[in-house]
Parts: C-alpha cells; structure tokens; sequence
C-alpha cells in the first residue's frame, strides 16, 4: 500500500481490499502458524496474525465499521485476534464476519482475548508491524502493554 501512494488515493477502500485479499491468498493462506502469542495466564496460542486494538471500530470499508475486536473499548484493557490457520474458506467468510457478523472471534481457528493489560509476540522470522495503519519496521519480538489513564484531554 506504502509502495504506490497514487493508487492509495485514487482507489481508496477499494486498493486497500485487493492488495489484503492479495496478502491473504499469497502469504498467509496455508502457513504453518508462525507467531507465538502469549497473553498472561492463559495458554500460549500459535497464529498466522495477530491484531490488537484499544478502541472499535478498527477502521472503515466504505460506511461499513470493520471490527476486528468487536468488544474492544476505550475504558478497558488491550483486546488482540488472531487466527490460526487461513484457508481459501477463511477469507470470504473472514470479510464478512469482519464487516457484518462479527463472529470470528468465535471460531475454532480464531483466538479472542479481551481486556488484557498485555501480551507478547514471538515470530519464528522477522515480520512487519503496524502502529495505526502505519508502517512501523520488522520485529521478532514485541510486547503491547497499555498504560491506564496515560492520555489526558484539558480543553
């Protein structure tokens, strides 16, 4: 998406779908998991993704929220999903859970946690991290934490 800025901003929602469908269908269907996500005191998960967030929705297809962490809220702890395999079935079915159903934190490939104050990331290789959409480099290991009541608005 960083690449071609053009297409980004003339194609919008649209350049942003294809180049994830492309993504999903070339790098992350049929992987071996190869993150370890570890959320305390639970048991450690092996996943192909991870997304953590703070707050719904977590963006915006068109009018449609997309909510990857349908109980996530601002007053509360981190919430983090992530899937354990991805077939050719999961991304159709992932799309429309993601803008309509929001039951893919129920299913046997999908991992949910809900207001945690931290978990970590071990990757097997070196992969790309996200910070709000932006990309943010390479890592191997990554711990998210959340700092409570670590914003404050005077106005």
């Amino acid at each position: 998406m960083e690449a071609d800025p053009a297409a980004k901003r003339s194609r919008g929602e649209w350049f942003f779908l294809s180049n994830a469908l492309k993504a999903a269908l070339t790098q992350y269907r049929g992987l071996d998991p190869w993150i370890e996500l570890q959320v305390p005191g639970k048991d450690v998960e092996r996943v192909v993704l991870a997304v953590c967030c703070n707050g719904r929705p977590f963006s915006f297809f068109k009018r449609l929220p997309v909510d990857v962490c349908p109980e996530a809220r601002l007053d509360a702890g981190l919430d983090v999903f992530g899937l354990t395999r991805m077939s050719l079935f999961t991304i159709p079915r992932l799309a429309w859970a993601l803008l309509v159903s929001r039951a893919h934190t129920r299913w046997r490939n999908g991992r949910y946690f809900h207001d945690q104050p931290s978990f970590s990331l071990d990757c097997d290789v070196p992969l790309p991290l996200q910070v709000d959409g932006d990309y943010a480099g390479t890592i191997r290991k990554a711990t998210m934490s959340l700092v409570r009541d670590g914003l404050r608005l005077h106005v």
